[in-house]
């Protein structure tokens, strides 16, 4: 465990809002590692309702809880310092707010109510940045799913949120071709206990693998997909463009001059 402890190096924070959110979640591996984790909250552990004072002459054998998430936070507000680069000053500013008159050494849980407050925010306009992230989500033709499980990923790590399935699914509709979404339908039907987003996932890859998933597409008179033909023309499904009921007409063959 020392030779895992020593590999792995404070993360940095230059206070940077885009380089907030890898920031945290390495500085919490960093904390699992470091025996600190359970400290990295926005409210005061139930063990340390004492002063620091206090705590510094209890006897352990009587408050060992107490002891212990003592010891945790004075690890834990040690390390935010050093994680906190000199052009960092609002964030070192955190740390000494963070120093009370009960807690003269730091209180690790104002520090990150801090960071969350300005990094963070819970309030109305970050839903409505979120509904908009989730609304532009859109598959390009011939990408894998994936690729939309991990922008849906990458927005729950900006916003350090968890948009669960009631979120997610109705979002993944909107962003899938139309030959998929039979397949969120099903699993939206699917009970509780029976639902997996990596299952959900594997599905829909399989399915643009069967398509042909990343291979270039026809050369031009149709579009193919789970074995549907789309025709470029009207773009309706079933039908090659050269048996296409619209050739010929609005200026003939695909928008081509009349002869």
């Amino acid at each position: 465990m020392s030779d895992l402890k020593a590999s792995i190096k404070l993360p940095l924070f230059d206070g940077k809002d885009e380089n907030f959110p890898n920031w945290w979640a390495r500085f919490k591996e960093f904390g699992c590692v470091h025996g600190f984790s359970d400290v990295l909250t926005e409210t005061k552990p139930k063990e340390l309702e004492l002063s620091e004072n206090d705590v510094k002459h209890t006897d352990e054998k009587n408050h060992p809880e107490a002891v212990t998430m003592f010891k945790k936070n004075a690890v834990a507000v040690a390390q935010l310092t050093m994680c906190f680069t000199n052009e960092n000053a609002e964030c070192m500013a955190f740390v000494y707010k963070s120093m009370t008159q009960e807690w003269p050494n730091g209180c690790v849980w104002i520090i990150i109510q801090r960071l969350f407050k300005k990094y963070r925010p819970s309030d109305l306009m970050v839903e409505v940045e979120l509904n908009a992230k989730l609304q532009n989500l859109k598959l390009k033709d011939n990408e894998s799913p994936t690729v939309l499980f991990t922008q849906i990923a990458g927005i729950e790590n900006w916003y350090l949120h968890d948009l669960g399935e009631a979120r997610v699914l109705p979002a993944l509709t909107n962003a899938l071709p139309k030959e998929y979404r039979h397949i969120v339908a099903d699993y939206g039907l699917l009970a509780a206990s029976a639902r997996d987003m990596d299952v959900l996932e594997t599905r829909l890859v399989s399915l643009w693998r069967s398509f042909g998933g990343g291979q270039p597409k026809d050369n031009g008179s149709e579009i193919v997909m789970a074995g549907v033909i789309e025709c470029y023309l009207c773009k309706a499904v079933g039908h090659k463009a050269n048996h296409c009921p619209q050739k010929g007409k609005n200026g003939g063959n695909g928008g081509g001059k009349n002869t």
